[in-house]
């Protein structure tokens, strides 16, 4: 399945991993995205 909706154009959202030392890393946050018949 695409990461980008075909309809209402939501994608994937950026930020950050923070461990318990409060190390930054980068992460993506996918949308949910299913099928539904309209």
């Amino acid at each position: 399945m695409a990461q980008r909706c075909a309809i209402c154009g939501k994608g994937p959202q950026y930020g950050h991993h923070v461990s318990h030392s409060k190390v930054h890393t980068k992460r993506r946050f996918m949308p949910n995205l299913h099928k539904a018949r309209v």
